[in-house]
This record gives structure tokens, sequence and C-alpha cells, in this order.
């Protein structure tokens, strides 16, 4: 049973390191198109019980205003954080319903308003979040 785990791990980190060669090159946001931007994928342990799970999300975050989008990309370690420290809060039971990761999403647009209320006061700017890919394992 602990080789079948190892093995998955390893496959994981495996796929995950080859679905974000981005991350691999220290990047922190791909390239914009049109009012999106792209974050480096999420990757982050959930407790599912006494399991521990992996879960992955693809980010995309609606915002016009080219200033405000670099100061996103300038502040990038801290809005990666508090993504980071909301995803791996979430159980993997509400993230299976449609309800639990809309509040999620709405939860998230929140939470990188009032980060980046830290550095401008256009946080507001920022329209909207997409998960573009969600993955548990």
């Amino acid at each position: 049973m602990k080789t079948r785990r190892l093995a998955l791990y390893l496959s994981s980190l495996l796929c995950l390191g080859a679905l974000s060669p981005a991350l691999a090159a220290g990047g922190s946001a791909s390239k914009a198109s049109g009012p999106y931007l792209s974050l480096t994928p999420f990757v982050v342990n959930v407790a599912e019980g006494r399991r521990m799970r992996f879960m992955q999300v693809e980010t995309q975050v609606m915002v016009r205003d080219s200033g405000l989008r670099s100061v996103i990309e300038h502040n990038m370690p801290a809005v990666r954080d508090a993504f980071i420290l909301l995803l791996a809060d979430q159980s993997v039971e509400a993230m299976r319903t449609i309800e639990g990761r809309e509040k999620l999403r709405h939860e998230a647009l929140a939470m990188l308003q009032a980060v980046l209320g830290q550095f401008t006061r256009y946080a507001a700017g920022v329209e909207a979040i997409y998960f573009t890919d969600f993955v548990i394992q």
C-alpha cells in the first residue's frame, strides 16, 4: 500500500511539473489574452478525513487595466500566498459541488481584491476570477 501511495505521489509530481513549465522557469503569470491574466497553477494539499489529497487549480483573472495587471504581476508572491492559504483551507466534500466551487470563486475574488488593496486603491478593477482547471486527486 505504501508503494502504491509513493508511486501515485511521484506520478502526480511528474504530471504537475509537465503541466507547469512556467513554474519550473520561475514564472508567476503567463501572457495575458485580452482582459484575462493567467496565473500559474496552484497545487495544495487538502485533507479528506485522515487522507491527504492534492488539489490543482488553474485560474484566470479578469482585469482590463494594464496598470492593475502590472500591480498583480509585481506582487505575485503575496497573491500566490493568499490563494494557497485559501485553497488549502477548503474541504474536499465542498469542492465536489458546483455551489462549493462557486462560493470559493467569490471568496477568491474578495481575497484578491483585499490583497491588492494593500498595494493600490484600484483593487476593485479585478472584475472576476475563473477556474479554468480544477482537479482533486
